[in-house]
């Protein structure tokens, strides 16, 4: 019998990610009230809108107040250096937009899990964090934090909460993964009725984590109708739009390196983790021509590298390599039904390359264009069907004008995210 710890993780990995999310999230229930901060120090906002204008007025008077301030901005997150998804992508460009846009006279201090005691999961490389309230006592004292902002909902996020909550604190929070549907997916293979229930306790958990927040976060109109379905007070939501470096992912980009490599055009790209999650048979499995091409790293990766031995496995790049890849492919590929906001979508599209995804949350806020992507109707019981459908709009999503891509995300700026978290933060006392 193999008593091996790691081992044990590898093969339940999926019902201890799921144990251990419902049970670290059971501890949410607090009876300590929370209490409000004086109505002087909320910034003047209307809070009965969950989508923000701005105009250089606004726009001036926001950061004003911020600068005025000149206390740092606080993020609690379980996300951390050692991890590469798209909540640290996120935490990275509020770390270089704020400054920027308070003249420096404003900083962000992240609070991630490696700077505690902290159990590492041998799973998307988490740590579990055993942080005790004197070490966030602590954080406030020296950093003395206009805002906080807690990012995640994870072993940190949950304990920080708490702490917040008892002190009588504001603070905001962000809804950035679909974790429910992610349990659900575990569940499925012990039968609908675990499916069903594990995901039902994980929005009741996450619901209740979410209450004490004095603006929920969210970036797409899909995931707010669906946490409102399932109990989210929808007056604290807010419409957070995410962005993309449009001076990094740039169509210039385009080069013969899959050519340089061997590959056979067209070339169909995934870029992402390669997970379970990630749905990525489906796209392995198309009948296309020329070349699929996987860059990115996970717990699949062996499985499916062996199941389909003609597609290309690139492993993890850097960051700053990625606008190459993206730029050089004829199409981005992406069989996700779990995503709250994938910004890979943007990045390709940035790039000038037009996406092929399933019709579901997350792609489907992205696309809103049909003249930069193709959306495949998706359904759960008939993954063939599905597959049918994404072969059958892959020809035309092919034909779809790069120049057009590369204009629809102009808007989206990182900049505009940044201002945004500013004028949804709540200051400190």
């Amino acid at each position: 019998m193999d008593l091996n710890p790691n081992s044990i993780i590898k093969k339940n990995v999926w019902l201890i990610i799921g144990l251990l999310l419902i049970f670290s999230l059971t501890s949410i229930h607090s009876d300590v009230k929370k209490t409000p901060p004086p109505a002087s120090t909320m910034m003047q906002n209307d809070w009965s809108k969950s989508f923000v204008t701005f105009n250089p007025s606004l726009e001036k008077k926001i950061l004003a107040k911020i600068e005025n301030d000149g206390r740092p901005i606080m993020i609690v997150t379980d996300t951390w250096e050692g991890q590469k998804n798209g909540v640290l992508t996120v935490l990275k460009a509020l770390q270089k937009y704020i400054p920027t846009l308070t003249n420096d006279k404003v900083g962000v201090v992240l609070v991630t899990p490696d700077q505690f005691t902290a159990v590492p999961l041998n799973f998307q490389d988490l740590l579990i964090s055993f942080a005790k309230e004197h070490e966030f006592n602590k954080l406030l004292e020296l950093h003395n934090p206009q805002s906080i902002h807690i990012a995640t909902e994870g072993s940190l996020g949950v304990k920080f909460k708490q702490f917040l909550v008892k002190k009588g604190l504001p603070f905001t929070t962000a809804y950035h993964t679909m974790s429910p549907e992610y349990v659900s997916g575990m569940g499925a293979k012990y039968g609908n009725f675990v499916a069903k229930n594990a995901e039902r306790l994980m929005y009741d958990r996450l619901r209740n984590f979410h209450k004490d927040s004095f603006a929920i976060m969210v970036p797409s109109k899909s995931v707010t109708n669906i946490l409102i379905q399932h109990g989210f007070q929808k007056d604290k939501i807010r419409h957070w739009s995410l962005g993309v470096e449009t001076d990094l992912f740039i169509p210039e980009n385009r080069s013969d390196i899959f050519k340089d490599m061997g590959f056979i055009p067209p070339i169909s790209l995934f870029v992402g983790r390669v997970a379970l999650e990630k749905n990525l048979d489906d796209f392995l499995q198309m009948e296309i021509p020329g070349t699929k091409v996987i860059i990115g790293s996970g717990p699949e990766e062996t499985r499916l590298q062996k199941a389909y031995p003609h597609a290309k496995f690139l492993g993890r790049k850097d960051h700053h390599e990625l606008p190459v890849f993206f730029a050089s492919a004829d199409l981005f590929v992406f069989t996700s039904v779990k995503d709250n906001f994938p910004l890979v979508l943007s990045e390709s599209l940035s790039c000038g390359t037009a996406v092929l995804a399933y019709n579901v949350q997350g792609p489907k806020d992205v696309l809103t264009s049909p003249k930069v992507g193709c959306l495949v109707e998706y359904c759960p019981s008939d993954q063939q069907g599905n597959i049918t459908r994404l072969e059958n709009a892959w020809y035309s999503a092919l034909t779809l004008d790069r120049k057009e891509a590369r204009e629809f995300t102009k808007e989206n700026s990182w900049r505009k995210c940044a201002l945004e978290f500013l004028y949804f933060q709540v200051p400190l006392p």
